[in-house]
């Protein structure tokens, strides 16, 4: 932040600052970029059949795995 030069920025430097902003942009993303994109995945026959006969919701249990395998 010292070598900021506010003379060299601004005409009325008397009531300029410096001011650090820090910015998780990893949480910002998933907050604003939601976008889905279409995945292709291998299971064995008798998980597809189990898992569609208990109504489960693939791309919700894919979601939740990977964001527990990534700590997010």
């Amino acid at each position: 932040m010292e070598d900021i030069d506010i003379n060299s920025e601004y005409d009325d430097y008397e009531s300029a600052f410096i001011n650090i902003v820090a910015v998780d942009v990893a949480e910002y993303a998933k907050k604003h970029f939601e976008k889905s994109v279409k995945k292709t995945l291998t299971i064995p026959a008798w998980l597809n059949e189990l898992a569609v006969e208990r109504n489960i919701n693939f791309s919700q249990v894919l979601q939740n795995a990977l964001k527990a395998e990534l700590h997010v």
